[in-house]
């Protein structure tokens, strides 16, 4: 992706965004849960996902653009541990991930069809605590990934599939509270995960549109 794209993409999802606060805003102010309102809230929602959509892919093209991605062992697609571990804790700790660092599990990120490259690392400590997404080139980044106790419901509820199979993972909403997440697949599958709600324990898996 070159500069001018890059740029012109980040603009759309600010305006989007902007467009987000506009419409919760009117939304809001209705006194009554009308027709109207219950459809402006569904196309808010919509927006949303667009939006966190865009942002995790304009992170995957600004990784696969990096010169550096062919090289080095973190790009072997047989890989089981990164060869900067030490870098990558660090940059997780300054996110303040919380991790138990005497305990880290890895995972690759790879590709179906499998290819060379050196796409990142998935890290977790405990299966019902957080997970992140880590990455080591022209710069260090780490962002939260769906969580693995999500992701083994997913499994568990969708038989066939496994963490390799997820192309996308994303999050709506930040700050506290058990926000959904969603996962795209290689074959062009979405998946909402969203955890809790009224009368609901544990974690639910339901498929979505990708349109």
């Amino acid at each position: 992706m070159d500069t001018a794209s890059f740029v012109l993409s980040i603009v759309g999802v600010v305006v989007s965004a902007a467009g987000v606060l506009i419409a919760l805003f009117i939304a809001q102010r209705q006194g009554k849960q009308s027709g109207v309102q219950q459809q402006v809230l569904i196309e808010v929602s919509v927006l949303t996902r667009d939006n966190a959509r865009v942002l995790v892919e304009l992170r995957d093209r600004t990784i696969a653009s990096d010169p550096s991605i062919d090289e080095g062992p973190d790009a072997e697609p047989g890989a089981d541990l990164p060869a900067n571990i030490d870098s990558l804790i660090a940059e997780l700790k300054a996110h303040n991930a919380k991790l138990d660092f005497e305990r880290l599990k890895w995972r690759k990120k790879t590709t179906i069809p499998p290819t060379r490259g050196n796409y990142g690392w998935f890290v977790y400590s405990d299966t019902d605590g957080e997970r992140w997404f880590v990455h080591s080139g022209r710069t260090t980044s780490a962002r939260p990934a769906v969580p693995m106790e999500r992701i083994e419901a997913w499994e568990r509820k969708t038989l066939g599939f496994s963490p390799a199979d997820i192309r996308l993972d994303y999050r709506i909403g930040t700050g506290k509270g058990s926000h959904a997440w969603f996962i795209e697949t290689y074959d062009g599958r979405s998946f909402k995960l969203s955890k809790g709600g009224a009368g609901v324990s544990g974690v639910t898996v339901t498929q979505v549109d990708t349109d």
